[in-house]
C-alpha cells in the first residue's frame, strides 16, 4: 500500500489508526442508542476496537 493510499482510508476514531478497505468496520453511536442516541452522530472504528 502507498502513502497515498493510507492517507485516504478513514481513521479509527478509537485507536487513532487508519482502517484500510479489507478491515472489518463498525459505526459506533457516540450516545447508546438505548439513552437517546438513535439518529446522532456516529464515528467509523475498526471493528475489534469497537468490542472493547
Amino acid at each position: 500500500m502507498t502513502d497515498d493510499q493510507q492517507q485516504d482510508d478513514p481513521i479509527c476514531a478509537l485507536c487513532g489508526r487508519p482502517i484500510p478497505p479489507h478491515a472489518k468496520q463498525s459505526v459506533h453511536h457516540l450516545v447508546p442508542k438505548l439513552k437517546g442516541g438513535k439518529g446522532g452522530p456516529t464515528v467509523l472504528l475498526h471493528q475489534i476496537c469497537g468490542l472493547m
